[in-house]
């Protein structure tokens, strides 16, 4: 039997590394990892955000916008440097995601210490981040932070 996660699209308020929850318990799970959590000069990592399902049903999930999984890095006084300007701009197109019970769907940002002259890797200056990812949908949850250096 299929069942369709309907929660408010509200956001929960988030604190320290805390993850947000959506309304009603829900089967599903957003984490991140990184490869790597100290990077020097021309280092390079993979954060990998994984949305499951960890439920028994098959979860479909629907998006006002082409965005599904949204990773987020900033700095460590919490200011955004990932996506550029802070938020994502994302095409206004209504878009779904079924996942099976233990499926999940899983984006990958590489970043690298320093400048980076590859469009594919976000190049970083020295200090200190935190990665997180949210969905916002007909569910919203956001993943727990990894934190991370640049030396």
């Amino acid at each position: 039997m299929r069942a369709v996660i309907l929660f408010s699209l509200v956001l929960a308020a988030c604190n320290g590394s805390s993850p947000s929850s959506p309304t009603n318990p829900s089967p599903l799970r957003l984490t991140v990892s990184i490869s790597q959590t100290v990077l020097q000069p021309g280092d390079i990592a993979t954060l990998t955000f994984r949305l499951e399902n960890a439920g028994a049903e098959t979860v479909t999930l629907q998006f006002p916008s082409a965005c599904q999984i949204s990773p987020y890095i900033e700095t460590a006084p919490g200011t955004v440097v990932y996506p550029g300007g802070g938020q994502w701009a994302c095409a206004q197109v209504l878009t779904s995601l079924t996942l099976a019970p233990g499926g999940s769907k899983v984006e990958e940002l590489r970043v690298r210490g320093g400048i980076s002259e590859m469009s594919s890797v976000l190049g970083l200056p020295p200090g200190d981040y935190a990665a997180h990812a949210r969905i916002e949908g007909s569910a919203t949850l956001q993943s727990e932070k990894v934190t991370f250096a640049v030396r």
